[in-house]
């Protein structure tokens, strides 16, 4: 499993475990919480998967990140928090789903 000692209680409280090992998702409505806690403990936010289980588990990517060559960690960090931010605010991202699978680096 994957350390969430250093986040918030709330945000830790929200997560949820998947089936599969190192897998991490938080309801919707609190992701953005997520993402802000994880970016001002100095992670990088790789990537989005928006998750329903609505009639089985389907998944469905929505945003990743990949920094240019030579970008400091602090504009990483930055940078992939917006854009995920950004992916969440957009209309009807809740049709793909009521969970986000949040993936990001294990530096801080």
């Amino acid at each position: 499993m994957r350390d969430l000692t250093f986040l918030p209680e709330a945000v830790v409280s929200a997560a949820r475990l998947t089936h599969i090992p190192g897998e991490i998702e938080w309801p919707l409505v609190l992701a953005p919480d997520a993402i802000r806690a994880l970016a001002a403990e100095g992670r990088v936010i790789l990537a989005l998967d928006m998750r329903s289980y609505d009639g089985g588990s389907f998944t469905s990517p929505v945003h990743s990140y990949e920094a240019e060559p030579g970008t400091p960690r602090r504009g990483m960090v930055i940078t992939a928090r917006d854009h995920a931010l950004a992916v969440l605010r957009q209309p009807n991202i809740s049709s793909l789903g009521a969970w986000v699978v949040i993936t990001w680096d294990g530096e801080g």
